[in-house]
């Protein structure tokens, strides 16, 4: 340290820029390494001692020291991260052969055929004649732009055209009914959940090397939780019974048009699905109540689908001891989302589903 003062320094600060300068810098530069050298060398620029300065942007006073040394000679070059010009490790494939592993997963994607990790590893030994790690195949996907997914499923016996027409004509209907008859529509949903005894297990974060334990009990005893839904607004009506049937619809039926004012001047239209039990002949729909019919084998088209995973929450990795308590469970449950409309709203308002506020 001989010839250094304590606490300054050792070179003074080159005024390559003013203390403004360094400044406006600061506040435009979007990298924070870069913000903080800038402050660094404004402030001792200004003159403020080092100690200051190091305990301001927590650089040590060797750090600062560097810092000072490479802003004279390089000027604000100096202050930037190179460490963002850094290319990487070198890629494993060329642009050709990424081009060509992109289109042939792409075509076998539309036809249905999905790839994996060790799929890929085979691809590129076999078609491209080189040699990669597995864990490697992660990072060719992400670099064609795919990413990690759960399919969503679809059942084969659908009719799409059935489905885009059932999404593009249910609003206009509703639309039409309200102009029709110049009274209030709201459009809802409902679906019946079968909720039993029998555990629900879903995957929880645990310290590694430790397994999870959550006790269980198989018991094949039921309830049925009935759930209407208006995507729109969030708001929601339940129901518990011991059965589904075409009595206990109609029951249910009757109460919720009283609960959501259904009569000759507020129509309500009720998207379900076509159980025998909704299509029954003998089943007697309330004034003010329409039936609406999903095409058939679509549950993906049903926001009522979307409750099933907000009123189970409460009993993943749990086991109740009767029936009487799994109501009590679901109940408090249901009585909750009443109170968040929001959530349910994020949860079943689908981008195609009908917003007839302003209509209205």
């Amino acid at each position: 340290m001989t010839g250094k003062r304590r606490g300054r320094p050792p070179t003074p600060v080159q005024p390559h820029h003013t203390v403004a300068q360094l400044q406006a810098h600061y506040k435009t530069s979007t990298c924070p390494i870069e913000r903080r050298r800038a402050q660094a060398i404004w402030l001792l620029l200004e003159g403020h001692p080092l100690s200051l300065v190091r305990n301001l942007t927590q650089y040590s006073d060797q750090t600062l020291r560097l810092l000072v040394q490479s802003y004279n000679e390089h000027g604000l070059s100096a202050l930037k991260d190179h460490r963002h010009d850094n290319p990487g490790p070198p890629t494993l494939l060329t642009d050709p052969e990424l081009l060509l592993l992109a289109q042939t997963i792409r075509h076998d994607y539309a036809k249905g055929l999905f790839w994996d990790g060790p799929r890929v590893v085979r691809f590129v030994k076999e078609e491209l004649g080189k040699d990669i790690y597995p864990q490697r195949a992660y990072e060719l996907l992400k670099a064609i732009a795919f990413s990690r997914q759960t399919p969503r499923p679809n059942h084969a016996l659908n009719d799409p055209v059935k489905m885009e027409e059932f999404k593009k004509e249910l609003l206009p209907e509703a639309v039409k009914a309200a102009q029709a008859l110049s009274t209030r529509v709201e459009v809802w949903a409902f679906d019946e959940h079968r909720i039993g005894l029998k555990p629900i297990l879903r995957r929880i974060w645990a310290p590694r090397g430790k397994r999870p334990i959550a006790k269980v009990h198989h018991r094949y005893e039921w309830l049925y939780l009935y759930g209407f839904v208006h995507p729109e607004t969030g708001r929601t009506v339940w129901y518990i019974l011991p059965e589904v049937s075409t009595v206990a619809f109609e029951k249910v039926l009757e109460n919720f048009a009283v609960a959501v004012g259904a009569s000759e001047n507020k129509r309500v239209l009720l998207v379900l699905d076509g159980a025998g039990w909704h299509l029954s002949k003998g089943l007697r729909v309330p004034v003010g109540i329409e039936l609406v019919v999903l095409p058939s084998h679509s549950p993906e088209l049903q926001p009522a689908e979307r409750l099933w995973e907000l009123t189970d929450k409460p009993l993943f990795n749990r086991c109740v001891k009767d029936l009487g308590e799994l109501q009590d469970v679901l109940w408090e449950q249901c009585v909750r989302l009443l109170g968040e409309p929001s959530l349910v709203k994020a949860s079943t308002l689908f981008h195609w589903w009908p917003r007839l506020t302003q209509t209205n």
